[in-house]
């Protein structure tokens, strides 16, 4: 069997990925355009909305190993559904947000989740 033919059905797989790791690391990276206004906007300093990004950058890297054991025991598809909707909910937080606790929940928590 050929190399590309062995490939064939994970290939689905690895462009979805491929795609939505894109998208989420062009948002988290853009956030830095956004910091002015967005700590103006909500009322915290930039201190505090760098707390958030830690927290983000913790919680991705803590819960890696238990996503990748929930892909396989649950499947790829269903977990890569679930940290899109994860991303969704923590950046309407995040936009809705009057607080540092929202922002730390939403930009920190929710965010770092789906993207581990």
């Amino acid at each position: 069997m050929s190399r590309l033919a062995s490939l064939r059905p994970a290939l689905p797989i690895l462009i979805g990925a491929s795609v939505m790791l894109s998208l989420a690391m062009g948002l988290r990276q853009s956030l830095g355009i956004f910091v002015p206004p967005l700590t103006r906007d909500i009322g915290i300093s930039v201190g505090d909305f760098t707390i958030a990004v830690a927290v983000q950058n913790l919680t991705w890297g803590v819960l890696q190993p238990f996503a990748g054991a929930l892909a396989v025991r649950t499947g790829f598809r269903p977990l890569m559904v679930g940290g899109a909707l994860l991303y969704l909910i923590g950046l309407v937080l995040l936009a809705t947000s009057h607080g540092l606790w929202a922002v730390v929940l939403g930009a920190g928590v929710l965010i770092g989740m789906a993207m581990a």
